[in-house]
């Protein structure tokens, strides 16, 4: 069972299975190291900004997003990124991240338009996470 998606302002308050997700991820892949993480979040982040952390409830995933003015989020990401997603533990099925998508959705749909860039479209994730999203009343659009 689940809890409730819990936010973290920084890095080093993620609870030690987020983190350690985090570090195994970013072994794998540069832009999920945690190294990248804290890069942007000391240096690329929009004026007036700051770093939130997103965990699922059952800390098998982790959303970076920075949190702006006047309730605006995006994906803790830049034009220097390549790729921007959601770090997930590994083995998730369909089921559960479609459930992911919920649980994110409902904690961030307040906050108006959320901007994720630099998604892979075709990553095997993005369709059930989409769905989640739409359950909790999110619309996405793409350009």
């Amino acid at each position: 069972m689940s809890g409730p998606v819990r936010s973290f302002d920084r890095l080093e308050d993620l609870p030690g299975t987020a983190r350690a997700l985090l570090d195994r991820t970013g072994q794998a892949r540069f832009h999920l190291d945690p190294l990248w993480w804290a890069c942007m979040q000391a240096h690329a982040l929009p004026e007036g900004a700051r770093a939130r952390y997103l965990v699922s409830g059952a800390d098998d995933a982790v959303l970076p997003l920075w949190a702006g003015p006047a309730r605006a989020l995006g994906g803790l990401e830049n034009h220097y990124s390549v790729i921007y997603e959601p770090i997930f533990a590994e083995g998730l099925g369909q089921p559960r991240l479609r459930a992911i998508g919920a649980e994110f959705g409902g904690a961030i749909r307040r906050a108006g338009t959320i901007r994720l860039d630099a998604l892979d479209g075709e990553a095997s994730w993005l369709p059930p996470v989409l769905a989640g999203l739409r359950e909790a009343g999110l619309i996405a659009q793409f350009f």
